[in-house]
């Protein structure tokens, strides 16, 4: 209702498109970008390397990525996100593998894929594992995850480092300071 009344102010006689229209047109535009990942990776990938992560919005919703890479006929490395779902419920490696699988599905078929990098949580390793088992990919940890944790590690047992961030959350507390 309000933003009805906000552009009635900003611009009188303009109506204000239905959701189903726009709905629909977002399905629309949707579908057409699906198809130009799809042409460009069958006109010029011979074999493919995925990479996929899973985050949590700030409103703790689950979401998946899975992103193609390759290298084209000018040897010029190639990203395309493929699918970036909702993935509501538990995260174990059976529901990971098969939304890898179903998400991939749209785009080529898995023997076009050597490779997936995941991050080095349980279930990822699990779910490369399964992927690894029933396409044949070589399953790989993320070296970045790799280092981060090596890193939090190494930070957590290092005492003058803890009481140096412990100042810092005591000042950021105190003072309120925020970027």
């Amino acid at each position: 209702d309000g933003f009805l009344a906000l552009m009635a102010h900003v611009v009188p006689g303009y109506t204000v498109p239905s959701r189903t229209h726009v709905a629909e047109r977002v399905k629309v535009r949707h579908s057409a970008g699906k198809k130009e990942p799809a042409k460009l990776i069958s006109d010029e990938a011979e074999f493919c390397c995925l990479t996929t992560d899973a985050r949590s919005s700030k409103a703790t919703q689950s979401y998946n990525t899975l992103t193609c890479h390759f290298l084209n006929k000018d040897w010029k490395l190639v990203s395309c996100v493929l699918d970036t779902t909702v993935f509501p419920g538990g995260h174990t490696a059976v529901r990971i593998a098969d939304n890898i699988n179903g998400a991939l599905a749209p785009f080529l078929p898995p023997a076009k894929v050597v490779a997936l990098l995941h991050d080095e949580a349980a279930n990822a390793v699990a779910a490369g594992n399964i992927l690894s088992e029933t396409h044949g990919w070589k399953s790989i940890p993320c070296s970045a995850h790799l280092l981060q944790t090596a890193a939090r590690h190494a930070i957590d047992k290092c005492e003058p480092v803890q009481k140096l961030l412990s100042a810092g959350r005591l000042y950021h507390t105190l003072t309120g300071y925020n970027r």
